[in-house]
């Protein structure tokens, strides 16, 4: 697992207005992970490693189908290979890069102020779930 990263209240509000604008997308988590890709490069986010950084650009570009990206044109034709698709754009694709997206942010989104921790399905990537969302920690799926 990489190192813990520390989410401010400002950058989760942020967070979770980038989701709610592109819920309803195709690609819903490519400007979240933009985001904090973007954070994390400007020294915003403490703690983070250079895989993790890396890992939040590529998920960027594969989320939004951007194949003009490395990590974009591998993972879709990867996927499309292993799925047995003809199309590196097939929606299956996107249900499954958005599938790992609801790993990392779970679709309800960041609740402030709740005193009840968001649960995700898998505790192995995503969020701590035995943090409180005042000090919710995200880090990618290894």
């Amino acid at each position: 697992m990489g190192n813990d990263v520390f989410l401010t209240a400002t950058q989760l509000a942020r967070i979770n207005q980038l989701y709610q604008e592109n819920q309803d997308t195709a690609h819903p988590y490519a400007s979240v992970y933009a985001y904090i890709a973007e954070q994390m490069g400007r020294g915003l986010i403490a703690g983070y490693s250079e895989d993790q950084l890396y890992w939040f650009k590529a998920a960027a570009a594969v989320n939004r189908d951007d194949e003009s990206a490395p990590a974009g044109f591998f993972i879709r034709d990867v996927t499309r290979l292993g799925m047995g698709l003809s199309s590196n754009s097939d929606p299956a694709i996107d249900n499954a890069s958005n599938a790992i997206g609801q790993q990392v942010l779970p679709p309800q989104g960041v609740r402030m102020g709740s005193s009840q921790p968001i649960r995700p399905r898998a505790t192995s990537c995503g969020t701590d779930p035995s943090k409180s969302m005042a000090s919710r920690r995200m880090w990618p799926c290894d």
